[in-house]
């Protein structure tokens, strides 16, 4: 007997192994003209071989006016080869808050632009045409007010892009919205503007947005509905071009504080809520819940948390699904330090997410913040450590 349990556990490990691939560090990106405070990092996104990151606080433009840059994958290196910023931007716009890329568009966000009032914000969409990336759009929504901070979210897919308002007030104050953009032809037009059906206010829905095909999700990281700023979220459905709400989860052992919602992903297949508060065996390790679209109902799938987690990891601050992984931020995480940071990689195997890979910066230190921000994209993983001070105090990097 204790032979053939020892083959079984020989055989499982054999399995594991086999539907593992091997994950490694391949490159540190740093921005050829990285300064002090630039915060490049916090917002990170990939698509294929093009990836573009965030550097809020570069002051290019003015103080805080901030940049995003593109980078583009050769065959063996990552190379920096744009650097995007808008065409009117000024001090304290802080755009490149929140990135995201898609084939031949990359949409940036800007959160503190004032066109429509103080910090009502904004977003530019550039698209690469023979190898150039020019400013090609600015979005800002039919509605904008101050102190709205739309732009505080933003993705991209395909002919479709969602951005965030976290602090509208359509549903009371600081309710939140998301507004749904489409590339009709050329011309990018607001195609419908998302608010809950049981909004209130402080719920600051639009807190993470993202879309795939037909679907969005949209988070509201202070919805009450299991507690206190137990958190939501919301999945929308595009009907022949109307985008209806098709449902709300919610954690089904959910309670105060949790913050559930605030980051998202979603595929036709899965969505995954970050939970990044939820407290597992009473320390505030965070989680992650996978729902599963089972023909049109998104059922409650599984629970994720890292298998050494601890108290303040953040463990769900930010997620990423790309078929069968899953990547979850952990900034909090102290392996290398308080609030390194870590990432950590999950597989789906015959069903099950199993965690396969706990990813740490070869370099990293106290603070870096490493995992604040991930994306997933074919066979790469992009980390973002927005605190590195390779360049100077917080100027960021990104793995």
């Amino acid at each position: 007997m204790k032979i053939l349990i020892t083959l079984f556990i020989l055989i499982s490990i054999i399995v594991l192994n086999a539907n593992s691939q091997p994950i490694n560090e391949m490159q540190k990106l740093l921005p050829a003209d990285g300064a002090e405070d630039d915060y490049f990092g916090m917002n990170l996104s990939i698509s294929g071989n093009y990836a573009i990151i965030g550097a809020k606080a570069d002051d290019d433009n003015g103080s805080s006016s901030g940049s995003a840059y593109i980078y583009h994958f050769n065959g063996s290196t990552w190379e920096e080869t744009a650097k995007l910023k808008p065409s009117d931007g000024v001090g304290g716009d802080e755009f490149g808050t929140t990135v995201a890329i898609s084939g031949n568009y990359a949409i940036v966000g800007a959160w503190m632009d004032d066109d429509n009032g103080t910090s009502s914000g904004s977003a530019y969409i550039f698209s690469k045409s023979s190898g150039t990336w020019q400013q090609y759009a600015k979005l800002k929504p039919t509605d904008g007010a101050a102190d709205e901070y739309f732009g505080n979210s933003i993705h991209i897919d395909g002919n479709y892009a969602i951005i965030g308002a976290i602090w509208d007030d359509v549903n009371g104050e600081k309710s939140g919205s998301a507004y749904i953009f489409h590339n009709n032809g050329g011309i990018w037009e607001q195609m419908a503007k998302l608010i809950p059906s049981d909004g209130a206010a402080e719920e600051r829905f639009g807190i993470s947005v993202k879309t795939n095909g037909n679907y969005a999700i949209v988070g509201a990281y202070r919805d009450d509905d299991n507690g206190p700023n137990s958190g939501s979220a919301y999945i929308f459905y595009n009907n022949e071009g109307s985008w209806e709400e098709f449902d709300k989860l919610t954690a089904s052992d959910g309670e105060e504080n949790d913050y559930f919602g605030i980051s998202t992903d979603i595929t036709n297949e899965y969505a995954i809520v970050g939970c990044w508060f939820d407290s597992i065996n009473n320390a505030a390790t965070g989680s992650v819940y996978i729902y599963y679209n089972n023909n049109g109902t998104w059922e409650e799938q599984d629970k994720l948390f890292a298998s050494d987690g601890e108290d303040n990891d953040q463990f769900g601050n930010t997620v990423s699904i790309n078929e069968n992984y899953i990547l979850v931020g952990a900034d909090g995480d102290d392996d290398n330090g308080e609030n390194s940071g870590a990432a950590y990689i999950f597989q789906n195997q015959s069903g099950t997410w199993n965690e396969v890979r706990k990813l740490l910066a070869s370099d990293g230190e106290e603070g870096d913040d490493f995992g604040g921000r991930v994306c997933l994209s074919d066979n790469f993983a992009l980390v973002g450590a927005w605190a590195n001070d390779d360049n100077g105090s917080r100027s960021g990097s990104a793995y």
